[in-house]
């Protein structure tokens, strides 16, 4: 089954704003050394499951009852280090998996630097559950009165920079217009995430505020809203 994803996952991949295909799987903590052991014979030499500390270093996963480690990823030239990473580690990405797991939906987290410090631009994580049961959903009972659990999660890593020129592209957009991505809930403030083209880029501040805007004569916004995040189109 894993070799059916990944190989979804290496045509997927194809697609410009697709940077990486992850399969993710949840390993209860009483499964982790066996997990561990399988993964150094199935996948590569000194996997183990891993979080990063206050000071941005590896270290051992542990305390929690459920991880979510990167077990694959393709291509898997160029990614060799996030394997291993649990995901469940990270709030953001923990409370994405758990939305994921509550609905059996497709969800997206919001914008985040990749964990591998390689792509210009911010990306999104669209996660999708998988359940032991093809048939299985996460409001199906157990028997024990809960939801049942899904066993794995596919994972694209999307760059947001490739999809909006991707997007501008098909659409023949004129080259002189400057259109930005930006994500309107960011605490800081309405955060650029990608320029179209990217030659506008250059020079562009990380917030997007109203004294920027009224630097131009002519400013389009319109609104855009993905997995209950609000964020925004600009052309100027």
């Amino acid at each position: 089954v894993v070799g059916i994803h990944m190989h979804v996952g290496s045509q997927l991949t194809k697609v410009a704003p697709v940077q990486v295909i992850e399969w993710i799987l949840r390993v209860p903590a009483e499964e982790q050394e066996v997990l561990e052991s399988t993964a150094r014979r199935e996948v590569a030499d000194g996997f183990y499951i891993w979080q990063s500390d206050a000071d941005g270093k590896r270290v051992p996963a542990t305390g929690r009852a459920d991880y979510y480690p990167v077990y694959y990823a393709e291509p898997s030239v160029g990614n060799e280090t996030v394997l291993g990473f649990d995901l469940g580690s990270e709030p953001i990405h923990r409370a994405a998996l758990e939305k994921a797991a509550q609905t059996g939906l497709a969800t997206a987290t919001p914008p985040l630097a990749p964990i591998q410090e390689i792509w210009r631009r911010q990306t999104i994580r669209v996660i999708q559950p998988f359940y032991a049961e093809p048939s299985s959903r996460q409001f199906a009972d157990n028997g024990e009165g809960t939801a049942k659990r899904p066993r794995a999660y596919a994972v694209a890593v999307v760059n947001l920079q490739s999809l909006l020129e991707g997007v501008m592209r098909q659409a023949n957009a004129e080259p002189w217009i400057a259109t930005h991505l930006v994500d309107l809930m960011d605490d800081q403030g309405p955060r650029l995430l990608a320029t179209y083209p990217l030659s506008h880029d250059s020079g562009h501040p990380d917030f997007v505020e109203e004294a920027y805007l009224e630097r131009y004569e002519a400013v389009d916004i319109g609104p855009l809203f993905a997995d209950e995040r609000a964020y925004a189109i600009i052309a100027h």
